[in-house]
């Protein structure tokens, strides 16, 4: 909700770059207290170069392209219907799986992609002949 808002007055980069940088202090902050100011002890795991490019991976290109997406759609979407796209990435996961990684597809997670479809495609069909539903244009 709050990003919906932010949205408003502010481009979805620089909503993300503030939701990015809140992050990366707050859960600094956090590991600094949990190994109790050990330096040594925060940047030894990342001084591991498999380590170091899945920690960088995630980080910069998956967490900020999701987050700018996600600040991207809130300045085009009501928030409500934002967050119904949003179940997608639990069928982008199941093929991804599939895909990427030769896991199994079975029966259920069929029906269950086709639920959050039919789900998603329903709420959309449905909320246009709701009267006063407003829209930004795209």
């Amino acid at each position: 909700m709050l990003s919906r808002f932010l949205s408003l007055q502010f481009k979805p980069v620089e909503i993300t770059f503030i939701m990015m940088w809140t992050g990366a202090i707050f859960f600094t902050l956090l590991m600094i207290l949990k190994y109790n100011y050990s330096l040594y002890q925060i940047i030894r795991p990342v001084r591991e170069w498999p380590l170091f490019v899945v920690v960088f991976y995630l980080g910069a290109f998956s967490s900020v392209l999701a987050y700018f997406m996600m600040n991207y759609t809130l300045s085009r979407l009501e928030a409500a219907r934002s967050a119904v796209f949003a179940n997608l990435t639990t069928v982008i996961s199941i093929l991804a799986g599939v895909v990427f990684r030769g896991e199994s597809f079975y029966w259920y997670q069929a029906f269950g992609a086709c639920l959050i479809i039919t789900g998603i495609f329903g709420t959309n069909y449905f909320g246009k002949m709701k009267k006063g539903a407003e829209e930004l244009p795209i």
